[in-house]
């Protein structure tokens, strides 16, 4: 059997990153870095086998998330803080496997995996005011560099319509 599914979902997932210790120059204790997203989409297709009301079944195709990138410099001496944020929608591809069970002609239970990847994408981190080797002010935008890749594991319940209504069959 082959079919084709979109959906889309909520999720609340984030990385942070403050910075503290010893640490490299121009980076100070206090440094955050953040990424976040709240909502993730796909467009599959998908290829299966079905054993009685049970459908085992594998898919792929494109996937979307929004990004939030957060940067904030903490300031240090003569030099101001920055704060910077970017928002980004990603487009990249997912591929997965699962099972779908038919509990009446218009519900089903399933259990899906899938692995999705957004590749690299470059993110504005602010531009930052440094200080050149004969003690003039510069600024340098800065920017960051980041890969995105998730897995996730969904329970669905599906709901068929049925806006076809019964098959037509021919007759001679």
């Amino acid at each position: 059997m082959f079919g084709a599914e979109v959906d889309g979902h909520a999720q609340r997932w984030s990385r942070s990153e403050i910075l503290a210790g010893q640490l490299p120059a121009l980076f100070v204790p206090g440094d955050i870095f953040e990424l976040k997203s709240d909502w993730q989409a796909s467009a599959r297709g998908r290829i299966g086998y079905a054993v009685d009301r049970t459908l085992f079944y594998g898919t792929g195709g494109a996937a979307f998330t929004q990004v939030r990138a957060f940067t904030n410099w903490i300031p240090i001496g003569v030099f101001p803080g920055v704060i910077a944020t970017q928002t980004k929608t990603l487009v990249g591809a997912t591929v997965g496997a699962g099972v779908e069970h038919a509990v009446t002609d218009n519900f089903t239970l399933g259990l899906e995996g899938r692995y999705s990847w957004y590749g690299r994408e470059r993110f504005d981190a602010g531009v930052l005011p440094t200080q050149t080797l004969r003690g003039l002010f510069t600024f340098s935008p800065t920017y960051r560099e980041v890969r995105v890749e998730t897995g996730e594991i969904m329970f669905k319940a599906n709901w068929k319509f049925g806006f076809g209504g019964p098959a037509v069959v021919a007759k001679y």
